[in-house]
Formats: structure tokens, C-alpha cells, sequence
């Protein structure tokens, strides 16, 4: 998860160099100090929304600071939002940087001396929290009036954090995924696709498509379902290139439930009604169709995706 070509140097020298962003460390004679992090750019997935998680559980990866000086320094380490140019692609700046801590933020280091802090995250639990992709940067810098000089010099590092679509904790995450591998079902296809589809009327996919969706349980006992139209953005699936969300309740489902025998195969009917009008001409949307196991505590779920072209 590391990205080692993020590592940062930085270097001072006298009152003449403010800060310098380097890739490998130097070390120069007299007052030149230096700070360097190997943390570079971690991305964390599926963080949980509601709970407190430490980084190090999730990445194996504490962060680290380096005095690369040939003095003692003393190093601080702050989290902050950084720059709209410094956001990577469909990230955008954590709204509250108080939500990500370090378990230490100060370091007093010799010369060469390093640093280690475990990092943590805590996101309010709110849907509009669920599904996001957050940006914050931790600075590691000297802190002011360290050696009796005025001027520093520091070292950024990125944290990318993309949040859960659901409110499991980390303990139920595992369990719900313990439970999909002893319970094996899934779609049969994965991904339906519907094209030059008209607007205007419900259709129904296996009426005029001939497609539908199966569900093939492979256990000793049956198992039942509960089915819903569920919206991208809440699901794990990626959106193809060229596609819109498409609204939840313009796919309808035949039933709401579903219960396979052992060893056999249930069918999922639906139908989609797109509104006739001239926005909706010869554009692509994608759908999301969920399979929820009833009877248990931890939610365990499948999805079936829906490619709907619309006519020109």
C-alpha cells in the first residue's frame, strides 16, 4: 500500500533555503537540517463509517519520520487538508481533518533518529459519509524554534481513505465475509445489458430481452433472499466509463424475495421504465440489483448490474 516513490525529502541550509522537496535524503555541513517520511501515499479501503479504526489493522502501516539532520531536532506532525491541486482524481479534502489523529505528534530525534506513530480514523456515523473518497495530508516538519532557528523544513505525505457503503463495523465485515465464503450464492450472469431500449413504458427484460437474472445456490440448504433496486453509489460496483447512475426506482423487481432449494437455481425477474424524455435519448445507465440473506445478524449480499442504452 505504500508508494515509496512518495517519500519526501527536504532540506535547509542557513537562512538563504527555506524548504526544499528532494527524493532522496542529503545531508550537508553546519545548520543543515533534513525531515523525511517513507509513509509516501497510503490508500485505505472499505474504512468503516461509526467506528474508530487504526490504520496499522487495515495496511500494516504505522507512520514513520525520519530526522535525516546532523543535530537533534525536534519534529511535529501535523494533519491537515491540503491544496485543491494537490487532491488526487475523485478525492476530495476530509470535511473535518480532526477525524484523523496520530497516537504521538511530537518527536524529540538525534541525529538519524526516527519516529513511529500509529494513525487513526474516526468518521461520524451519517450516510453521507458512507462511500466517499477523503484526502488528508500529515506534515512532518521541524517544529519552530527547534535548534534555536526560525526557519524549518518539512515533508508531506498523503492518506487516501475510501469509506464502506454500509455501517459494519470492522468485526462484522469479517463475519459477513467468513459467512459469503460458507455460504456460496451469486448471479448468474454478473451483468445484464439492455440496448436500444425504449423510453416511456415499463419493459420487462425477460418479456422483450429474453434475460434474466439466476441465482445459483450451491449449499446443502435452501436459502432465502431479500431482493431491492439498489442505487450505485451504495454499492460496491464500479460505474463502466460513459454510464449514469441510474435511478433505483425506475428497475422494478417481479418479487421482493426469493427462496432457492439446495443445489438448485432461483430465477430474478424485473422490468425498467425510463421516463420519455428528450434527456433520457440515447444515453446509458446502470442499475444495481441486490440479494440480501434473511436470518442473519451481519448482512450478507450478491449483486446482479443492469447496462440499460436507451434509443436514439
Amino acid at each position: 500500500m505504500q508508494n515509496n516513490k512518495g517519500i519526501a525529502y527536504a532540506k535547509f541550509i542557513g537562512a538563504a533555503l527555506i524548504g526544499a522537496w528532494l527524493l532522496g535524503a542529503v545531508y550537508v555541513p553546519g545548520w543543515a537540517i533534513g525531515v523525511a517520511s517513507p509513509f509516501g501515499e497510503v490508500v485505505i479501503k472499505n474504512a468503516p463509517v461509526g467506528t474508530e479504526i487504526k490504520l496499522r489493522d487495515y495496511v500494516g502501516v504505522p507512520y514513520r519520520i525520519i530526522n535525516t539532520s546532523l543535530t537533534p531536532e525536534i519534529l511535529e506532525v501535523l494533519v491537515l487538508n491540503g491544496a485543491t491541486e494537490q487532491l488526487r482524481e475523485g478525492y476530495e479534502n476530509i470535511p473535518d481533518p480532526k477525524w484523523v489523529w496520530l497516537s504521538k505528534s511530537e518527536f524529540d530525534l538525534g541525529a538519524g533518529g526516527e519516529g513511529l506513530a500509529d494513525v487513526f480514523i474516526s468518521i461520524p456515523k451519517d450516510d453521507k459519509y458512507l462511500g466517499k473518497k477523503y484526502q488528508v495530508q500529515l506534515w512532518g516538519r521541524t517544529k519552530a524554534g527547534s535548534g534555536g532557528r526560525l526557519l524549518g523544513t518539512g515533508v508531506q505525505s498523503r492518506l487516501l481513505i475510501q469509506t464502506a457503503y454500509d455501517f459494519k463495523t470492522p468485526q462484522e465485515a469479517k463475519k459477513a465475509a467468513e459467512l459469503k465464503t460458507s455460504l456460496e450464492f451469486y448471479f448468474k450472469p454478473s451483468e445484464i445489458g439492455l440496448s436500444d431500449f425504449p423510453t416511456g413504458r415499463n419493459v420487462s427484460a425477460r418479456g422483450e430481452f429474453k434475460k434474466s437474472f439466476k441465482i445459483v445456490n450451491f449449499n446443502d440448504e435452501p436459502i432465502k433472499l431479500d431482493l431491492r433496486s439498489l442505487d450505485v453509489s451504495r454499492s460496491f460496483a464500479l460505474l463502466p466509463g460513459g454510464f449514469k447512475i441510474g435511478r433505483p426506482e425506475w428497475l422494478r423487481l417481479e418479487k421482493s424475495s426469493l427462496t432457492v432449494p439446495p443445489d438448485s437455481i432461483g430465477e430474478i425477474n424485473f422490468s425498467v421504465n425510463i421516463p420519455k424524455l428528450p434527456e433520457n435519448k440515447g444515453q446509458k445507465y446502470y442499475f444495481i440489483i441486490e440479494a440480501v440473506l434473511q436470518g442473519y445478524e451481519v448482512p450478507v449480499s450478491a449483486y446482479g448490474r443492469v447496462a440499460v442504452e436507451t434509443e436514439k
